[in-house]
């Protein structure tokens, strides 16, 4: 059994009282862990919202975590979410897994990254293009440091909604070539083409210290970009219409598959 209260005794409940780490352990070979923000923790599923309304037990047999645990064979699985999270926490678990001294085979870790913006905001980093890039930079590293060595570990970087930038792909091993919203998309057939790289979806307050020059290139690229992603969400049948639109059930299934494919497909290369 894995002492994961020692690790995260800070993080077992979240403000509203509940918890964020569910652990499924029967004595397999292996582990899966999935860590991630609100999409991961498996929000609006059931009615759910995270601050309001109660939880219900069937999330923890609707979120993508427990179907790729059981696509995959003989793995147990905590699944470790915290909604509105920012991808320091997220990486910051990730590395505190990785540490961990266990029995287990091999171990799969899958993070789901959200918008780095939420981390320019929360650390009170200037919010330009530039900072971003340098931000999200030293979490790969951190990543990168913890997981990629690892014989018995395997590290999937996956996405929500934004983008990597390109400068920071090459630092993990395995970056998956789609994000959760391509994967609706593509099964949603809405064909979306969407604008490029979507970063900063959580805009700074006014009180922030923005440059004009910043201020133009939100306007011209990223506020576009944005506006093309929730126009998007907002059509999908696979997203929810509340919060920051999270997937439905059906959604959870195929980002699941997708991610079982990818795993599969990669050790087949091996």
């Amino acid at each position: 059994m894995l002492q994961t209260d020692l690790f995260f005794s800070n993080f077992l409940t979240s403000d509203t009282g509940r918890s964020i780490i569910h652990e499924d352990i029967n004595q397999n070979k292996n582990l899966l862990v999935t860590i991630g923000d609100s999409w991961t923790w498996g929000d609006s599923l059931f009615g759910i919202n995270y601050k309001t309304k109660p939880d219900a037990p069937e999330r923890l047999t609707a979120i993508y975590g427990y179907h790729l645990k059981n696509l995959l064979s003989d793995f147990d699985w905590i699944n470790i979410a915290y909604p509105g999270t920012a991808n320091r926490w997220i990486v910051d678990s990730a590395a505190r897994i990785a540490e961990l001294e266990t029995d287990y085979e091999h171990t799969i870790i899958s993070v789901g990254l959200t918008d780095i913006g939420r981390d320019l905001v929360y650390n009170d980093l200037p919010f330009d293009e530039v900072t971003a890039i340098n931000c999200e930079g030293k979490y790969f590293d951190q990543l990168s440091s913890a997981c990629n060595n690892r014989q018995d570990m395997t590290l999937l970087v996956g996405r929500n909604f934004t983008d990597t930038f390109d400068e920071n792909i090459h630092k993990v091993k395995n970056h998956l070539p789609k994000r959760w919203v391509d994967i609706s998309n593509d099964k949603s057939n809405l064909n979306f083409k969407f604008n490029g790289k979507v970063h900063y979806i959580t805009y700074p307050d006014t009180n922030s210290k923005i440059s004009t020059e910043t201020k133009e290139w939100f306007l011209s690229s990223v506020f576009p970009n944005a506006e093309n992603m929730i126009d998007f969400l907002m059509q999908c049948p696979l997203h929810y219409k509340t919060a920051s639109r999270h997937p439905t059930k059906e959604c959870h299934i195929f980002w699941a598959q997708y991610l079982y494919n990818y795993i599969i497909d990669s050790q087949g290369k091996k």
